[in-house]
Parts: C-alpha cells; sequence; structure tokens
C-alpha cells in the first residue's frame, strides 16, 4: 500500500505526462492544495543548497515561499504564482527521472511517518503550518548579511513542508518546535 509521499511521487509522475515539456502551472493544478508540502519543501531546499549562498537568491525564494505560505494560511484550493514562475515548462523527461529517483525517500518517509495525532493534519493545522512558514519567510533578507544564515528559516520551512506531505501529526510538532527553533538562533545571530 503506497503512502502519502508514495502518491504524490506518482502524481507527479502522471502529470508531467508525455509531451516533451511540462508547465509548471500543469503541475500545480495537478496538485491543487494536496501538494502544499512539496510547493514549501521544493524552494526550501534550494534555499539551503549553496545557491542560497548568492546575494540576494535567498530573499527571492523567501518571497515565492511568502506567497505560497500565505496562501496555505488561508487555506486556498489552488495555489497562485506569478505568470513568469507559472508558464516556465519543465523537460518531462526531467520531471520522471526526478520522480524515479524521489521514491526510494518517499517510500522510506511513508513507512516510518503518517496517520499519527491527525487532528494536527487537518485543515487548521495546514493552515497553522502556512502561517509559521510565512513569518519564517520573514526572518530570511536580516538572515542574509550571516554566511548561510538563511538556510536556518529555510531548514524548518523543509521540515515543515516534508511534514504536511506525510500527514503525520507528530513530524507537525517536529516541524512547529525546528521552527521555534530557528527563530531563536535567528534572534541570536541577529543580535
Amino acid at each position: 500500500m503506497a503512502g502519502a509521499a508514495q502518491d504524490l511521487i506518482d502524481e507527479l509522475d502522471e502529470a508531467a505526462g508525455s509531451d516533451e515539456t511540462t508547465r509548471i502551472e500543469d503541475l500545480m493544478d495537478a496538485f491543487g492544495s494536496r501538494g502544499s508540502g512539496a510547493f514549501l519543501v521544493i524552494p526550501a531546499l534550494i534555499g539551503i543548497s549553496p545557491i542560497g549562498a548568492i546575494p540576494t537568491v535567498p530573499t527571492l525564494i523567501a518571497v515565492c515561499t511568502l506567497i505560497l505560505a500565505v496562501q496555505i494560511a488561508m487555506g486556498r484550493d489552488r495555489y497562485w504564482l506569478p505568470g513568469f514562475i507559472e508558464c516556465r515548462e519543465v523537460s518531462t523527461d526531467k520531471i520522471h527521472r526526478i520522480t524515479d529517483k524521489l521514491r526510494g525517500p518517499a517510500h522510506w518517509l511513508d513507512r516510518h511517518f503518517g496517520e499519527r495525532l491527525t487532528a494536527l493534519t487537518g485543515e487548521a493545522g495546514v493552515r497553522v503550518s502556512g502561517s509559521i512558514c510565512a513569518a519564517l519567510c520573514l526572518l530570511v533578507p536580516p538572515l542574509e548579511v550571516v554566511p548561510f544564515g538563511a538556510a536556518i528559516p529555510f531548514a524548518a520551512i523543509a521540515i515543515t513542508g516534508v511534514a504536511l506531505t506525510v500527514h503525520d501529526g507528530i513530524a507537525i510538532l517536529i516541524a512547529w518546535l525546528a521552527s521555534a527553533a530557528s527563530v531563536a538562533a535567528a534572534v541570536w545571530f541577529l543580535i
């Protein structure tokens, strides 16, 4: 039996279809609000990567993440991104290769997480998580002055995205604790 993370990977693979390229907008439409976790994880991982060390890049990533996080907090069914992002096309072959590589980690996540403290994975928990991620995005611009400082809130956002993806209340609690620790670390770095 496939879990939430594996189902998301299967949906991504199916949404990519067989055309040469796939638009970001089409992928977002296929997931709707079910993809809220993945929509948080992807930019957060980019922010943690070496790309996040390039000046102003973390702030740009944080702005895009903030746009999504606010919509998650509002409980929207479909997320909006600026047209220049939604209209971008990605090689369908690349999407299929990525989904193949993600199947192992998704299987591991589904085996270890899911269906605990389900009250936290409902609409209210998702909205609270979206609000927390929006607040974390606001920490990124001042943390850019600290080398790899922006990775601190991005790590908490990534953990939150994974927790939302696997629908595990304990993982959500861990994500909220990581977010609180992220805020404390950010304050410590900035003072």
